[in-house]
């Protein structure tokens, strides 16, 4: 689509993989639940990830398995990882620091 400009369905784009779920209904109601369930989650553990997404994208697929295996290993050490852990073990919302 960025190249040749060609328009598709959202039916399309969700065959191709473009996007992972297709919204139906109101869209507002669909994109404040996804901003509030997006809220829910650990900063920490969001921050790190998208950090390290962007950082392995300049790298060849050995060398980001090897730093994507480094940055979970850190994730799960932090504090935030144990409380999630510790919460879905205990069945009970986490609370993040």
């Amino acid at each position: 689509m960025l190249v040749t400009g060609e328009r598709f369905t959202a039916q399309h784009a969700y065959e191709c993989g473009l996007i992972s779920y297709i919204a139906k209904g109101d869209l507002d109601v669909f994109t404040s639940n996804l901003a509030a369930e997006i809220a829910r989650s650990a900063s920490s553990t969001l921050i790190l990830g998208k950090r390290a997404y962007y950082q392995q994208k300049e790298m060849t697929i050995q060398e980001a398995y090897e730093f994507a295996g480094r940055v979970m290993a850190l994730n799960f050490s932090m504090d935030d990882s144990k409380e999630g852990v510790t919460a879905f073990i205990e069945k009970r919302t986490p609370h993040w620091k």
